[in-house]
């Protein structure tokens, strides 16, 4: 499947799929074994949790690989770092990935990569790890993809209820609601109860990514992951014209300044999405469902400093090099399939 074709069958329709050796070309699939991370980075450090307070509980790689290959807990530890880069000790790390080619576009980038929502996590999930049925925040979609292991994949739609796939009304005495007992316990239950309760199958996607796979989350999508063996995977949540409209709007409830920013960075970048934006802005004030605009700053060039400058620049040649990555008849395609999204018509709401 090209990149366009991705983008028109599956993107713009919100539609969850797994796809099959889309980073054959990584480093990352040459080199990452266990004991290679483990003798390169074993003395960097990585988030496993948090404590009582909230704050980040990091451990030395080589440690936390011993780990891995010891434990026989029923929910073991989870390796999920987000800031690889920010550690001398790590910060190659991120050299050996990239988004694969079938998602040309990310309209965070333009914020900047130390100012916009976490969105990039490097992961080593031991066996029988994994995290509990949640949906990504801000309106993004993400993928997901696996250099070694094996991961066990469930999707439901948006339009289904917290409560109904949390399943927590479903759990017995003595039970947890870690990832492992939502796959073996409480899922197997959620499909009963639905079915008692309507008639119908509950609307779920299940999958399996093994090595070279890829699997796409659309936004808003709630989704559960548990690993079926030790593994090696890297993820990245973003925003693409298809998701636009759901993202804006989802920023501009919560994140009402940096919202402001991105608005300010689309008129550089993206005219055609700023002009949606504003009436996206329109449309929910009319509503009443956010507070004011920020119209008004966005259009003005005195609050961007030399350094905002110099970002630009920055920001310019990571998309000059990213639409080098496709031939012209590719980047032609891939505009066409998302052309809809960019008028305004085709959104995806979830």
């Amino acid at each position: 499947t090209s990149p366009a074709e991705f983008i028109a069958s599956y993107e713009m329709r919100s539609r969850p799929c797994i796809i099959a050796n889309a980073i054959n070309e990584w480093p990352a699939m040459r080199r990452w074994t266990f004991d290679y991370l483990e003798e390169k980075w074993r003395n960097g450090h990585f988030k496993i949790g948090e404590d009582d307070r909230g704050h980040r509980i990091r451990v030395k790689l080589k440690y936390f690989v011993d780990y891995m290959r010891h434990q026989t807990d029923d929910s073991p530890l989870y390796l999920f770092e987000a800031s690889a880069e920010d550690s001398p000790a790590t910060m190659d790390l991120i050299d050996d990935w990239w988004a694969p080619a079938h998602f040309p576009e990310d309209l965070h980038n333009i914020l900047g990569d130390d100012r916009r929502p976490p969105w990039r996590w490097f992961m080593i999930g031991p066996i029988r790890s994994g995290t509990t049925v949640h949906r990504d925040p801000l309106g993004t979609a993400a993928w997901n993809a696996v250099i070694q292991g094996e991961k066990r994949w469930a999707l439901l739609p948006p339009e289904l209820s917290k409560r109904l796939v949390k399943a927590k009304m479903l759990l017995r005495d003595g039970e947890d609601d870690e990832a492992i007992d939502w796959f073996h316990n409480l899922l197997p239950r959620l499909k009963a109860f639905h079915r008692a309760e309507t008639g119908q199958e509950l609307p779920i996607y299940e999958g399996i990514t093994r090595r070279g796979d890829v699997i796409f989350v659309p936004p808003r999508w709630w989704h559960a992951v548990l690993n079926l063996s030790d593994t090696i995977s890297v993820t990245q949540n973003f925003v693409s014209p298809a998701n636009f409209a759901l993202a804006w709007e989802s920023m501009r409830r919560s994140r009402r300044l940096l919202s402001c920013r991105w608005l300010r960075r689309l008129q550089r970048f993206h005219p055609d999405l700023y002009s949606l934006a504003c009436r996206y802005d329109r449309e929910m004030a009319m509503a009443r469902q956010v507070p004011g605009s920020c119209s008004s700053s966005s259009s003005s060039s005195s609050s961007d400093s030399s350094s905002d400058e110099d970002e630009d620049s920055t920001i310019r040649e990571q998309m000059r090099r990213s639409e080098a990555r496709y031939s012209a008849a590719e980047t032609e395609a891939i505009r066409a399939a998302y052309a809809p999204a960019r008028r305004g018509s085709g959104r995806v709401d979830g």
